[in-house]
Formats: C-alpha cells, structure tokens, sequence
C-alpha cells in the first residue's frame, strides 16, 4: 500500500528507501495523523534500523498513540546503539513519567542533558517534575535554561507557556 502511495506521487524505487519513508512519516506528524505516520516510520526503521533519528520519532509517536511498550522497545533499540543518544533519554524521561515514576524521569531527562546540554526538552521536562514537586526555584531554573535553548521553529508552540509559567514562578 505505501508503494502505490508512493509511485502516485512519482516516487520509483530508486529513492525508495528509508530517508523518502522517514521524511513521509514527518509530513503526516505535521498533518495529525499519526497512525499513518507510524506506518511510513516503521517501514524506514525496517528499512534502516541505524537511522536513530527516525526511530526516535517513531517512538514519540507510539508514547501519542498510547503505545508505550512499543515506545520501550524502539528507546531501548536506540540505546543500544547509542547509549548516549539524548533524544532517547529525553523520550524514555517521558515514558517514566506516564507510568508515574517521576524519580526515574528525572534521572532520564538528567542523562540526556549530560549527553546533550544543548537539547532544549529535557529541561523543560525537569521544569515540570520540579514545578509539580513544588519546588518553585529550581522549576525557574530549569524553564530559563530552556529558554536559553529554545528555537522558535522547534519549540514555538511551548515557549509561550514556559514563559508563563516561570512568570507565575517567580511571582510566589
């Protein structure tokens, strides 16, 4: 089925491969539509099982999807090849926190800032652990480092509310 969907459009089998499904699974995270995003995700990923960036976004979407042993797994894949990855440990620090262990949480989004202290997510992420635990400064800590990071392309739609909520943060 994404073969015809693909030559539809002009794409032959010469560029068939798991960048092309990659980059159709990104489209349709755009559109909203997940599901068949997986579809073109898990495709790229059986095409090319070393494509990290791809099985990290195919693991976001499963946590979405509400599909988090799925989302275990491809993390653990990614850590596998790249114990380090911080895209990973950031997703895995959200996966923690869905099954309600924030102390493990913490510990992933702690690990992908050591592996990555450029990637803006993980301190957004351990701004919410500490503004849930009601610690008020360091939650303002961790959303200024975020907002140190932050792009507006990438991170537009939560820069608006980190902002307010390290505003309300700092009024207490």
């Amino acid at each position: 089925m994404n073969r015809i969907c693909l030559r539809s459009i002009g794409i032959d089998n010469k560029v068939e491969n798991d960048s092309t499904y990659a980059g159709f699974g990104g489209i349709y995270v755009r559109r909203g539509n997940l599901a068949r995003a997986v579809e073109f995700m898990e495709k790229a990923a059986q095409l090319n099982p070393s494509n990290l960036e791809n099985i990290d976004n195919l693991a976001t979407a499963y946590l979405q999807l509400g599909r988090p042993d799925e989302a275990q797994r491809v993390l653990q894949a990614i850590l596998v090849q790249n114990p380090g990855h911080a895209g990973a440990h950031n997703v895995f620090g959200i996966l923690e926190i869905q099954r309600s262990r924030p102390e493990q949480a913490g510990k992933q989004f702690e690990q992908a800032i050591a592996s990555n202290p450029d990637l803006a997510e993980p301190y957004m992420n351990l701004g919410l652990l500490a503004q849930n635990a009601g610690q008020a400064q360091v939650a303002a800590n961790y959303y200024r480092e975020f907002l140190k990071r932050a792009s507006s392309d990438k991170h537009g739609a939560y820069i608006p509310k980190v902002k307010e909520a390290l505003k309300e943060l700092e009024r207490r």
